[in-house]
């Protein structure tokens, strides 16, 4: 015989409910947030929409994963299937109708999962939607979103969900250009956020008093304004500018773009002497 919830036990069950969607909502958002500092050196909207779908992506396979309990070899394989979905926007000029992954698609994004990196740092912004670059801030936001939801959902302590929005937003600095794109004032933001979440989860904020809750959000949005105006403006450096690009031999001009010069200006004037060949042997000078 089943007997209805004690009354008691009812509050707990609520705040389980509804605990559980924001758990999800709040360390997905960070990580996206966090990846916005890389937007300078992409400037496509084609950034945007494949971050957006990178983090759907791993947030839902972080909470499939912990509702059901997953070990490590099928959260492997669930990501890797994240990452085939995913390749669509990795690589949109592949893509049918430029979002739904097609075997070049999972082809591009699985050799950009390894030369993408040194890549996104040679090539000058910005870098657009070309193939693979696009797999850095994929990457990133699913393999971000799925451990910041897991750790939210697995763990009781909160504060390990906000590791990865953190690594994600050292990650993007790394990975930007040195025109910054309010670094600042979104880590300000999402710290500030992440704490207040950690604080609700733990049970520490009391929604009874909301003057203190208006007090604490006005203070990180004063900081975070106050970093926006106030913050650093020197060069700041950035991997792509340690980073040495590989040398282009296209950068420099090649021989043969100046033997048309020879015949137009220089027909009649004795450029080298050559001994010891019959008359009217021609000479190689280019190949």
């Amino acid at each position: 015989m089943t007997y209805p919830p004690r009354r008691r036990d009812l509050p707990a069950r609520r705040r389980e409910t509804t605990r559980r969607p924001v758990d999800v909502a709040v360390p997905a958002v960070l990580v996206a947030v966090a990846i916005l500092p890389m937007w300078p050196a992409y400037a496509t909207a084609r950034f945007a929409i494949a971050v957006l779908l990178a983090v759907a992506l791993g947030a839902a396979v972080g909470t499939v994963g912990a509702r059901q309990r997953w070990s490590s070899v099928p959260m492997a394989g669930a990501t890797l299937a994240g990452l085939v979905l995913a390749s669509g926007v990795a690589a949109p000029r592949l893509a049918l109708l430029g979002l739904i992954p097609t075997p070049a698609t999972v082809g591009a994004t699985a050799i950009g999962v390894v030369t993408s990196w040194k890549q996104a740092l040679t090539v000058a912004a910005p870098l657009g939607d070309v193939e693979p670059l696009l797999t850095v801030p994929v990457m990133v936001g699913l393999i971000g979103a799925l451990l910041a939801t897991s750790f939210a959902l697995r763990f009781r302590q909160a504060g390990w969900a906000l590791v990865p929005p953190a690594a994600a937003l050292v990650i993007a600095i790394l990975f930007g250009t040195v025109e910054p794109l309010l670094p600042i004032p979104l880590g300000l933001v999402g710290a500030g956020v992440g704490l207040a979440w950690a604080m609700w989860r733990a049970g520490r904020v009391d929604q009874r008093r909301p003057l203190a809750l208006a007090v604490m959000a006005l203070a990180f949005a004063v900081g975070g304004l106050t970093g926006a105006w106030w913050g650093p403006t020197e060069h700041r450096v950035v991997l792509r500018e340690v980073v040495e690009p590989p040398l282009d031999i296209r950068a420099y001009p090649s021989p043969l773009a100046a033997f048309r010069a020879y015949l137009k200006d220089h027909r009649d004037d004795v450029l080298f002497r050559v001994d010891n060949l019959p008359p009217g042997v021609p000479i190689r000078l280019a190949a």
